[in-house]
């Protein structure tokens, strides 16, 4: 059963969500509880996929219809800074350190190069119920 959401004064692209969100946190309390960070990324994710439907790419081929996702359905969540003095996600060389979620570990594969910053962080569940990260 679908219901109508009403009159939408404009294109929803993405500044005109992400000028929304402080309203959508008022309307929906448990939204308070994701960082900004992390919602402003899944509407650039949204705004991404809406425009690979509708616009053509060079080759005039078109990719599908975003689909809606339910609760809990993502698999994966993006922090766009790291190691930044206001950022919420810390990373020490053996693990991440997340405000809410603690210290998560992580297996280095290879060694990061000198001089080189880690500048943003996702956190992916796998089927096996682990997480991976960068």
């Amino acid at each position: 059963m679908s219901c109508p959401i009403g009159e939408i004064p404009g294109k929803p692209g993405y500044y005109f969500q992400q000028s929304a969100l402080k309203q959508t946190k008022i309307l929906f309390p448990e939204y308070k509880d994701i960082y900004s960070e992390v919602q402003q990324i899944n509407l650039q994710r949204l705004d991404k996929a809406w425009k690979r439907w509708l616009v053509p790419d060079q080759t005039g081929k078109r990719f599908g219809r975003p689909r809606f996702k339910k609760p809990g359905k993502l698999r994966s969540f993006c922090f766009s800074r790291v190691n930044h003095p206001k950022a919420v996600v810390k990373f020490n060389g053996k693990q991440i350190i997340i405000s809410r979620f603690g210290a998560i570990p992580v297996i280095v594969h290879r060694p990061i190069p000198e001089g080189f910053n880690i500048k943003t962080a996702t956190i992916t569940k796998k089927a096996d119920g682990s997480a991976s990260e960068f």
